[in-house]
């Protein structure tokens, strides 16, 4: 393949797909792999000149691969170049597109003066190197211009040499023109070759351009809009401009070659499907020549996706996120979510089939990994080429790719390299000549080892030179360890202890993420990060740290020789399992977990740990309280991806937050807001934003400057005159919800605190209260007995968590409709937590949130609490003996039960005006059986399968007010026997379901067409019809036949 070489060069007449006139404009499409075999460098290469016909011609060519450049190292100057004709448009559609692309803040190199002379300046070629796009505009008198010709020839130069990316716009001129070389721009050219001045070799490298240039996609305007035109070539500029661009090397040293030679295994001019492998060794640079060639040729394709470190990611996030990743990049939307692999394989395979797309696969170390992304070739576009690197050349084999095995750097590159790194210079200085070969000779040419061996001995004395020449001769077995492990003990304490968490926790962490974390240990991490960067250790890449795979094994080897044997004796820990063997020696924990079902670990692990500082713990069950933790504790992120389980939804990142007298080191996963933000957000408190008290205070509706709705408790002022706040609720509440995480209890977003303010910020329930629903607007979306049933068995489920999976356990000691909320999918959640009480393990009183001390102090059983609560949901046994248990908030759960049954409030006034309490009027209809004289008369009529379940129903109220504690069923039994009623009620819904269905569709048949029988075929077809439809059925048919009640007395 070296050297020059002959060539079929097949002019296509069909290689991009004419838009005729009238059409307006519409996006070419790439003629594939017979229009690249047309691509070639244009300057003296062209022996013949192309016949119009379209047949083939002889030419000589390089060899097919792109030769690589500093494009693939370097960023651009400008993101677009605009190549025009001046008299043309410069002062119409050009000034339009000029403006827009500058509205989108893209850098734009435009010629503002007249051409004069006869070459095209040096200024017009440095910036058209330096350009990541170039927009070429085909006007009517575009070939007039030798200027605009010779710019053509240097742009088409720049895509087949640099990769940069070409789109040509066609105004009012064909691009069959340009292809079939007829039309006005075969007269120009014409004129050209009459001309003495221009030689008529030059002319055939013109036509030849014009004609390759229309084989590319690009915009044909035809009878279209100019300003639609515009748009779109803003869009997809835009698009190209933000997929992601590496910077690969600061010294790219013996790479060109290494570039060339995956590029010959690539072939892109080809249009079917390949994969190619880089195999070699760690250190050897797979990545970097992986990324320039990503940066080279990734804007030849509809999309692209550079996936780093497969390997890692996939054990810490799971498959999922890479494919997440892969289709976030090709498609452009931030939004895709997968929830599970197979769901991954389906989409991948679905958006990329007949997509042309480029996939990197960085440390691939299984097949699987391979599977799940690409389908192994199978799931992509005609044209798209997958490259991998690895170390594992069986896997390369078994998919059937080509290996490209990646060889260290020669002797000569390898001190070019060293003394680049070492001295800013391409040779060593003389009295360090003879050093410097003998130290890049023991890197063994890989890059990594040069690098850093050179950033660790630059600006060092001859001695440190001649030390660490010893000291690496001294272990040739162990060389590569050593000159990394050399490198990291020159650095300082605190230095080292930012490379260990590096290592150990945040190797692809967002910079400012680890930066904060790192402040708040004392560890001065910007000083830190410029010295690792500067000793080649770490790289930082679109905020980013990155750590080689080699430095962070090395690192954690460090880790683990403080304690080879005994994991709970090293400073940082990573394994799930030598977490629960802690002592006293760690400092800092992560934990990735890939499947969160899989394990559950509560924080009390956690209270031998007394230096610890920062827990990052992700995808795991985590439960407990702040007591278990270090004092020493700088951070907490518990952060995870849990779905709709009864062990949470969703925990945004805990982090320790300040709140002075009130809460001093607690650690809590909520934004603190400014008045500002609140004041925005709620029409500065406006009365029209209001939307009712708490004991707390005022609760307003809120949009935040991201539009997210919310719902804003600000405090009460208790003292005016002293400037007094209602604290005691805000800390309860604070307290509270940083320990418990549920899909059926409320979620606390944030709060403020200043001073002399506070407020407490949750997610918006769209739907108000169950008291809003039932009792105030008797509400048509609570009029089926399903729905009622749904809701119960939801806020059972919130009281069962707070009881049973909370650490420690929590009464609610409130439970009533008010605090009962309703989401916009008409879901209860469990809310206001100012009354609730932490219990001991055992279920017995422990204290007040308010009075927590120190955990040797605290009392273990119940104490003496005020009687605080609602009459009409209060436990007898806590009113008269002070016991407050879980079964007080049974208790309490009953009494809402009966409500929702009745459709009564808790104390009512009868028809005489005298106070009665719900709990008292409906027990004695339970017992006798005849629930039928309490049942709310709004609800249309009852059917034997749902009186079933809404007997049972009222036997479990009576069960859960029965007057004994003890007996009364624990949430989790009430849990059982609610989900056991609302299945019966489905079971109904299910059997009625296709007679109902035939009803409705038999008088909306009759409606339309009275005399038209109904089709069998069109009965059995809409009888498919889901629950909501049946309940909306259910509701339109009761409104029918049951006027709304509208009375007052025992319903008031």
């Amino acid at each position: 393949m070296e050297g020059r070489r002959e060539v079929n060069l097949m002019v296509v007449q069909g290689g991009a797909m004419e838009v005729e006139e009238g059409e307006g404009w519409k996006e070419m499409i790439d003629g594939g792999g017979a229009n690249r075999r047309a691509q070639l460098h244009l300057h003296g290469m062209l022996t013949s000149e192309p016949e119009a016909s379209g047949f083939p011609v002889m030419v000589t060519t390089h060899q097919r691969a792109t030769s690589p450049s500093s494009s693939a190292f370097q960023r651009s100057k400008y993101d677009v170049f605009l190549s025009f004709r001046g008299e043309d448009v410069r002062n119409n559609f050009i000034s339009h597109l000029r403006y827009a692309l500058a509205q989108k803040e893209i850098n734009t190199f435009i010629d503002d003066h007249l051409r004069r002379g006869e070459e095209i300046s040096s200024e017009l070629v440095e910036a058209i190197e330096g350009s990541r796009i170039a927009v070429v505009v085909f006007s009517w008198n575009f070939a007039s211009s030798t200027w605009c010709l010779d710019e053509l020839l240097k742009i088409l130069e720049c895509k087949y040499s640099n990769g940069q990316l070409v789109r040509p716009v066609f105004l009012h001129v064909s691009p069959s023109e340009l292809r079939k070389g007829n039309g006005s721009y075969a007269g120009m050219l014409r004129r050209h070759e009459e001309n003495t001045g221009v030689s008529a070799e030059k002319v055939h490298r013109w036509r030849a351009a014009l004609h390759q240039a229309a084989n590319l996609s690009g915009w044909h305007l035809g009878s279209g809009v100019e300003s639609d035109l515009v748009r779109n070539i803003v869009e997809e500029v835009s698009s190209k401009l933000t997929r992601q661009y590496f910077i690969v090397a600061s010294n790219p040293v013996g790479l060109e070659s290494h570039i060339q030679a995956v590029s010959e295994l690539l072939y892109t001019e080809v249009n079917d499907v390949r994969m190619v492998g880089i195999s070699g060794i760690s250190g050897v640079g797979k990545t970097t020549i992986a990324k320039a060639l990503y940066n080279l040729i990734a804007d030849q394709y509809e999309g692209s996706s550079f996936l780093e470190n497969v390997s890692e990611t996939s054990k810490q996030h799971g498959l999922m996120k890479l494919q997440e990743a892969l289709l976030v990049d090709v498609l452009g939307d931030a939004n895709v979510k997968v929830g599970y692999i197979k769901t991954g394989r389906h989409l991948v395979e679905d958006k990329l089939r007949n997509k042309r797309v480029l996939l990197v696969l960085d440390g691939v170390d299984q097949m699987d990994q391979l599977e799940d992304l690409t389908g192994i070739g199978q799931w992509v576009g005609s044209g798209s080429r997958i490259i991998v690197t690895t170390k594992d050349t069986e896997i390369l084999r078994a998919s059937g790719a080509e290996n490209y095995n990646m060889k260290g750097l020669n002797h000569d590159d390898a001190l070019t390299l060293f003394c680049r790194t070492a001295f800013q210079q391409v040779f060593p200085p003389g009295d360090y000549k003879l050093l410097s070969f003998c130290l890049a000779n023991l890197t063994e040419g890989l890059p990594l080892l040069v690098v850093v061996l050179g950033s660790f001995l630059r600006g060092k004395t001859i001695q440190a030179w001649n030390q660490a020449l010893r000291r690496l001769k001294g272990f040739p077995h162990t060389r590569i360890d050593e000159i990394l492990r050399i490198s990291f003990e020159d650095l300082e304490p605190h230095e080292k202890a930012i490379f260990l968490d590096i290592a150990c926790f945040f190797n692809g962490e967002n910079k400012d993420y680890a930066a904060k974390l790192l402040d708040r240990c004392n560890f001065y991490p910007d000083s830190g990060f410029k010295v690792l960067v500067e000793k080649s250790l770490i790289t930082v890449e679109s905020n980013k740290i990155w750590m080689h795979a080699l430095l962070q094994d090395m690192g954690r080897e460090i880790v683990h020789q403080e304690s080879p044997g005994n994991p709970s004796g090293r400073s940082r820990l990573w394994n799930h399992e030598d977490v629960l063997q802690g002592t006293d020696a760690v400092e800092g924990i992560r934990l990735d977990m890939v499947d969160p079902e899989e394990i559950f670990m509560s924080i009390k692990v956690l209270r031998k740990m007394r230096r610890l500082r920062l827990i990052m713990v992700r995808n795991l069950h985590v439960s407990g309280c702040p007591e278990y933790l270090s004092s020493e504790l700088s951070w907490l992120d518990l952060s995870h991806g849990m779905q709709d389980n009864d062990f949470g939804e969703e925990a945004a990142p805990f982090k320790k937050a300040r709140f002075g007298r009130l809460i001093e080191k607690e650690y809590m996963g909520f934004r603190e807001f400014t008045l500002a933000e609140l004041h925005r957000a709620t029409k500065n408190f406006s009365e029209q934003n209001l939307l009712g008290m708490s004991g707390f205070g005022s609760v307003y509706h809120g949009i935040l400057d991201d539009g997210q709705e919310v719902a804003i408790k600000r405090g009460f002022v208790v003292n005016v005159r002293r400037g007094e706040l209602n604290d005691h609720e805000f800390k309860t509440e604070v307290n509270i919800l940083c320990r418990v995480n549920h899909k059926n209890i409320v979620r606390l977003l944030g709060f403020l605190e200043e001073r002399n303010e506070r407020a407490l910020v949750y997610e918006f329930m769209s739907n108000y209260s169950l008291n809003h629903h039932l009792h105030i607007h008797r509400s048509s979306l609570l009029r089926t007995w399903t729905t009622r049933l749904q809701l119960a068995l939801d806020a059972a489920r919130g009281l069962e968590y707070l009881h049973f999976y909370a650490v420690p356990p929590l009464i609610h000691r409130d439970v009533k409709p008010t605090n009962i909320l309703l989401d916009v999918n008409m879901r209860a959640k469990i809310a206001d937590f100012g009354l609730s009480i932490l219990t001991s393990e055992d279920g017995k009183l422990n204290s007040p949130v308010q009075d927590l001390g120190p955990p040797a102090v605290r009392p273990k059983h119940s104490c003496v609490t005020p009687i605080i609560g609602t009459v009409g949901y209060m436990d007898p046994q806590y009113i008269m003996n002070n016991q407050l248990t879980t079964k007080s908030d049974v208790y309490g759960f009953g009494v809402l039960l009966f409500e929702l049954l009745s459709g009564r409030k808790a104390v009512y006034r009868d028809k005489q005006g005298s106070h009665c309490r719900l709990v008292d009027v409906v027990i004695p209809w339970v017992t006798q059986g005849d629930i039928g004289e309490f049942l709310d008369p709004n609800m249309p009529s009852i059917r034997p399968l749902e009186m079933e379940a809404v007997l049972d129903v009222a036997k479990l109220a009576a069960d859960c007010n029965n007057f004994e504690a003890q007996e009364r069923p624990s949430m989790a039994e009430v849990v059982l026997r609610l989900n056991s009623a609302l299945e019966r009620c489905l079971k109904d819904a299910q059997k009625r379901r296709g007679s109902l269905a035939t009803l409705f569709i038999s008088m909306e048949t009759m409606e339309a067409a009275p005399h038209r029988p109904v089709e069998a075929a069109q009965l059995e077809s809409t009888t498919e019809i889901g629950i909501e439809k049946l309940q909306q059925y259910e509701e339109e048919a009761y409104e029918w036949r049951h006027p709304i009640c509208n009375s007052s007395g025992n319903l008031e």
